[in-house]
């Protein structure tokens, strides 16, 4: 009878340490939270194309106005560096053209019109000319200004004394053009010169 009594006694414990090792790694037991369906593992989610972005757009050039305003050129010389547009705003190029000139000799005023900026940028010297139609001949990295902002100047006029080099741009608003078909007279002659001669401009 003895025997009988623990017989039952481990059979006991043993469905009792069964039971608590079923409760123990249950989700409830383990804190787990389920909420919504269970998913099985095969269940895989199909994930949308990648979306394919168009190009981007290209700014078309800037068109010249109407040019009612006769303009000669301000130096005579060669280009040694031609008109680069850059591709984007903050790319290398040239936003004019670049003209070989004796050190010294005068830089004349390319058009009737007023000077809206003389000075220095830095440690180069400019002046600004704004036309009636709407262009503005920028002439840049000058010896000497002898004109001032707000002056009006003529066609012809001297504004400044040249380095070995004239920067010569134009704009129309806030956009660059090429001012090589500006000039009445003919652009200045064209020539290649090594990339080592060459001044880059922003």
């Amino acid at each position: 009878m003895a025997l009988l009594v623990r017989s039952a006694g481990l059979v006991g414990l043993v469905q009792t340490l069964a039971l608590a090792l079923v409760l123990t790694d249950s989700p409830a037991a383990r804190g787990a939270t389920t909420v919504g369906p269970v998913r099985s593992a095969s269940t895989t989610t199909t994930r949308p194309p990648p979306t394919t972005r168009p190009p981007p757009t290209t700014r078309p050039p800037p068109m010249y106005p109407p040019v009612t305003v006769l303009r000669s050129a301000p130096v005579r010389g060669v280009i040694v560096d031609p008109w680069r547009p850059p591709a984007n705003p903050y790319a290398a190029g040239n936003r004019g053209i670049d003209v070989s000139s004796v050190p010294g000799s005068p830089v004349l005023s390319p058009a009737d019109g007023t000077v809206t900026f003389a000075g220095a940028v830095g440690t180069s010297r400019f002046v600004v000319i704004g036309s009636s139609d709407g262009i503005r001949i920028t002439l840049g990295f000058l010896a000497s200004v002898t004109v001032r902002t707000g002056q009006s100047v003529r066609r012809g006029q001297v504004v400044g004394r040249a380095l070995a080099s004239v920067h010569i741009g134009a704009r129309v608003g806030d956009d660059y053009v090429d001012p090589t078909p500006l000039f009445a007279s003919g652009p200045p002659h064209v020539r290649l010169v090594p990339v080592d001669r060459v001044r880059r401009t922003p």
